[in-house]
């Protein structure tokens, strides 16, 4: 547990979206992520990257850990709760959450849903939360509170990667907003998948971040019809979940890549559940 001083509102509430997550076998943290909360439908979801609950490489499927090959059994998401202390002076207290990947002391029946025709292609994984919200402040990366607007994108849009590099944070426990642009054409979906590149240089420990474009100046909506065409000012949209450098080195063509919005709601409306990763055959080269 954590006790900070907080004003009241969060200077952006956007910074308040971005969860560190401990990546863990039953207590060992194997490893640092970024998770956050998406509503769809009525109910709310953890959303990460299905690299961070297997502990597996989506391609090949070896373990990421390389010293122990650990596979982990459960997540330390830290959520916040916002309450008055003393003279009514707003603190932020954030509590560590164990939420376990597994239904069964096995460990073969995994909580997260994948997607329903890409598998673990797609690496985004989604968590059905039930009940966290009576109990902690939770912020869903696309809230009506946020006033996201469907901008239209472009090669060269500016993005924001907000996530915890290296385990750093940008002071208590909110998160490094990392500037990149959108370095793909953002309405083609990449190798028939819903994902997009982004020029940016990402670190270890933003896995599973939540990635908004903004433009600042002309605000240029995706409708054509809608009346924020012409005007002036700042606007956001959230564009997706940030999984990984291309290729996986950070000195190489400094490329990211975002699964898009659209890739978290068809997980969910298929409902497909993942495989165990314990169960998972290395595939071979």
């Amino acid at each position: 547990m954590a006790l900070l001083p907080a004003p009241t509102p969060i200077p952006d509430p956007l910074s308040s979206v971005a969860l560190p997550t401990s990546v863990m076998y039953e207590k060992h943290v194997i490893s640092t992520a970024t998770s956050f909360c998406y509503a769809y439908k009525g109910a709310v979801f953890l959303v990460t990257n299905w690299h961070v609950v297997s502990g597996r490489d989506p391609i090949t499927l070896q373990p990421l850990d390389k010293v122990h090959a650990a596979i982990p059994d459960r997540l330390g998401v830290t959520f916040a709760i916002a309450k008055p202390v003393g003279n009514n002076m707003n603190h932020i207290f954030w509590y560590e959450v164990p939420l376990p990947l597994y239904e069964d002391d096995e460990r073969k029946n995994a909580v997260w849903l994948e997607h329903p025709v890409h598998g673990h292609g797609v690496d985004v994984a989604v968590i059905p939360l039930s009940g966290f919200e009576k109990s902690f402040k939770i912020t869903s990366a696309n809230d009506a509170a946020h006033d996201l607007v469907k901008l239209r994108l472009f090669p060269g849009s500016d993005v924001y990667v907000l996530g915890f590099p290296l385990g750093l944070t940008g002071g208590g426990q909110f998160p490094i907003w990392k500037r990149g642009t959108i370095a793909s054409e953002p309405g083609i979906d990449l190798d028939g998948m819903p994902k997009l590149h982004i020029d940016t240089a990402t670190r270890k420990g933003m896995s599973g971040a939540p990635v908004y474009a903004q433009q600042v100046g002309l605000i240029v909506p995706e409708d054509p019809n809608d009346p924020a065409k012409g005007s002036l000012g700042r606007a956001r949209r959230f564009l997706g979940v940030y999984a990984s450098r291309l290729d996986g080195d950070e000195f190489s063509a400094q490329l990211g890549v975002v699964w898009k919005e659209a890739a978290i709601e068809q997980i969910v409306d298929g409902k497909k559940r993942g495989t165990s990763s314990f169960e998972l055959t290395v595939r071979e080269s």
